[in-house]
């Protein structure tokens, strides 16, 4: 039986196991009423052992006290539906879609904290609560070079992003007159968001699909620094274009990077305070939150002339 062996990889070898409850309920499984004991009679006389219906008996039951799906319980049965919420339940298990962060984070919880609060998600602990308001949000996260705003970006992008139906994550954002590099952008949006490689001959034709194609989708997506407000007109273009629900992030070090947009919110990232840079600089300098008998005073020099940046830092 395959369940069997399905556990035992889950036991030695520390396996994830999302279970599908396809027209049966957990408490089946784990009652293993007259179906159940019908088959297992069944088998009995087909000449299987006690021991190995045992272990059927037990892979059942263990199976039963798993989290997972339940058909009936998703939208009277439709597959599509289960599709839907199991996808970013794998993606999320998979680690597929993550953005590259450095390991040594200092001081940016709180950051982390308010934007999730300005894009609508209960957040608590690193962990995403919920996802409010139905809206299409778009999130500015400005402030100088080398302050963190993309790794800020990417922290709050790898929580969220495995619960939107689509998402991306664009940099170097051309600028208008750029058209072979526009429509290379175009093509690696639609391709993420649909999860399936696209090529587009003309950028008109791009835009005609990113105009049309997601309205019912809620997309999650990520822009890497914007120079200006002309660059998002190629890429996102109306924010109607994008199903309810869709969040948009976009970093910059123009704090009017979102003007024309009536209702987006942004967030100024400022250098780090003088204690976090200190304990970011150790960290890397001599392996630990603070400094080497010493060498504080200087270690204090060096955060100062490098402006408390974490890019510096």
């Amino acid at each position: 039986m395959e369940l069997v062996q399905i556990l035992e990889c889950k036991q030695t070898m520390s396996r994830e196991i999302i279970p599908i409850f396809y027209e049966i309920s957990p408490s089946d499984l784990k009652d293993q009423g007259h179906p159940f004991e019908e088959s297992f009679s069944k088998h009995k006389r087909n000449g299987v052992d006690n021991k190995t219906i045992e272990d059927w008996r037990l892979a059942l039951k263990e199976i039963g006290t798993l989290k997972g799906f339940e058909t009936a319980k998703i939208h009277d049965g439709h597959q599509s539906e289960l599709i839907d919420k199991l996808i970013p339940v794998v993606q999320q298990k998979l680690k597929k879609g993550r953005l590259t962060v450095t390991k040594n984070l200092v001081g940016v919880d709180h950051h982390v904290q308010e934007i999730m609060r300005k894009l609508g998600v209960v957040h608590h602990n690193g962990q995403v609560i919920k996802i409010c308001e139905s809206d299409v949000r778009v999130l500015g996260i400005y402030g100088i070079g080398g302050v963190g705003k993309t790794t800020l970006a990417n922290v709050v992008y790898n929580q969220l992003y495995h619960y939107f139906q689509g998402y991306s994550h664009l940099r170097e954002i051309p600028k208008k007159h750029q058209h072979d590099r526009i429509l290379s952008l175009q093509n690696q949006l639609i391709s993420n968001l649909r999860n399936r490689n696209v090529t587009f001959q003309c950028s008109n034709d791009a835009m005609t699909v990113l105009d049309k194609a997601f309205r019912r989708k809620r997309v999650l997506i990520l822009l890497d620094n914007v120079e200006d407000d002309d660059q998002l007109d190629v890429v996102i273009g109306d924010l109607n274009c994008f199903g309810s629900g869709s969040r948009i992030i976009v970093t910059s070090r123009n704090s009017s990077i979102l003007s024309r947009f009536e209702k987006a919110e942004t967030y100024e990232v400022e250098p780090m305070e003088e204690e976090k840079a200190l304990q970011l600089f150790s960290k890397r300098a001599f392996g630990r939150d603070f400094p080497d008998k010493g060498f504080e005073s200087l270690s204090m020099d060096i955060i100062k002339a490098l402006g408390r940046l974490p890019l510096a830092l």
